[in-house]
This record gives structure tokens, sequence and C-alpha cells, in this order.
């Protein structure tokens, strides 16, 4: 299950309730874009990581106070014991859904970086 903005988060795409995760669709894109311009991936991978990239600035990239902020990130999400981090599908939605944190800002200012280079 894909949707224009990225990657949905795939360990969960049976499951109806779900929501497309910033850090993990930018630094596809990222990885894409890269790919291709040193010659790893074929072209055609171009198209989908520059969509990638589109689709999170129209879904996610919102301006507040004259300043950009980027939301749809994941918190926090990881394994580490039955009473912390059991893994389930509840554990994982019940985590906050953020704005502005590095874990999303980082990979998609890369994708940015490679979108930029595009045509060098």
């Amino acid at each position: 299950m894909r949707a224009a903005c990225g990657i949905r988060l795939s360990i969960w795409v049976a499951v109806k309730k779900n929501y497309l995760e910033t850090s993990g669709s930018a630094i596809m894109a990222y990885s894409m874009l890269k790919g291709v311009r040193l010659g790893f991936l074929p072209e055609r991978f171009r198209e989908l990581g520059e969509k990638a990239f589109h689709g999170i600035c129209d879904r996610y990239l919102k301006e507040k106070d004259g300043r950009l902020s980027l939301g749809g990130i994941c918190l926090v999400a990881g394994l580490g014991g039955p009473q912390m981090r059991d893994g389930t599908y509840e554990y994982y939605m019940s985590e906050p859904v953020v704005e502005d944190d590095a874990k999303g800002v980082g990979p998609f200012l890369l994708a940015y970086t490679e979108m930029r280079r595009l045509d060098d």
C-alpha cells in the first residue's frame, strides 16, 4: 500500500489504521535520488524519489509563524522489553507523531540536497 506522499510504514500495511511517516519516506527519497545520481540505481528511480519528496512537501511541510515546519514524524519507536516496547501494533500506534524532530528533518534535508543536485 503506497500513497503519492511516499512510503507507508511497511510493517503494518495490512492493518487498516496507519499513517504516512515522514522520516522513512524522506530517507527513501534521498536514497533513490542519490543512487540514481551516483549510477547505482536505474534512471526510473529518479521519478519515484522526486514523487516522494514532493509528496512530503505537499502533505507535511507547512509554514508556521513565518518558519517552515515538518510534520508526520514518529517521535520514537523501537523494541526493548515487554513493559516498554513490545513491538505490537498497539504500541507503535501509541507513539506520538510530532513536528520538527531531527529524525525526520535530517533525512528530509538530505533528500532536498539531492533534489538540488538533480541537474548538476
